[in-house]
């Protein structure tokens, strides 16, 4: 099964990614939240003990080893501001690609964290990077045309939703704000 560049598998009671750069993760789930997470390439184990999902996702597994493995990305926002940290990412990233890994998800999550707490120029800085860096993905045009829209710049918002539904024309939500957007 795909999962963006991830190929996902299930085998003895491991679910496991094989990721396109060779690398591989694997993780083990109980019934009650208790799970076992494997990165071989940093040598690192996570096991979580639990009596209850109620506060548990195997999914919050998944996301730390993200943030293991884009933690260069990160640290450049944390550390110098969305704006000095992309600029930085920029250069770096011209120079040595393979030490800043990224992925679509990760800078469309991290945009979507600004944008939930108002920072929409930090927001939209993240989602014009994922535009750069994914430009044949529906998803990036589909969140900078939520940040323009929040933003009340309608007709970039409209031009956004629209380049997104040209690349998936399935995109409902696209459609449905291109209506709304264009009521205004």
């Amino acid at each position: 099964m795909r999962n963006g560049n991830n190929r996902v598998f299930y085998k003895y009671q491991w679910w496991g990614h094989a990721n396109n750069d060779s690398t591989y993760n694997f993780l083990a789930s109980g019934n009650f939240g208790q799970s076992i997470y494997v990165i071989p390439h940093k040598d690192i184990i996570i096991v979580h003990c639990g009596n209850s999902n109620a506060l548990y996702n195997s999914q919050d597994l998944w996301q730390v080893e993200r943030l293991i493995r884009y933690k260069a990305f990160h640290n450049l926002i944390t550390q110098k501001g969305v704006k000095g940290g992309i600029e930085e990412f920029r250069i770096k990233r011209k120079d040595n690609s393979d030490s800043y890994p990224i992925n679509e998800r990760t800078i469309n999550t991290k945009g979507y964290a600004y944008l939930n707490n108002g920072k929409i120029e930090e927001a939209t800085l993240l989602f014009l990077l994922n535009v750069e860096l994914f430009p044949t993905s529906s998803n990036v045009y589909d969140s900078l045309g939520e940040v323009y829209a929040k933003n009340n710049d309608i007709t970039k918002a409209i031009e956004n939703y629209k380049k997104s539904l040209a690349l998936n024309p399935n995109n409902d939500n696209a459609e449905k704000m291109i209506k709304e957007l264009e009521k205004k």
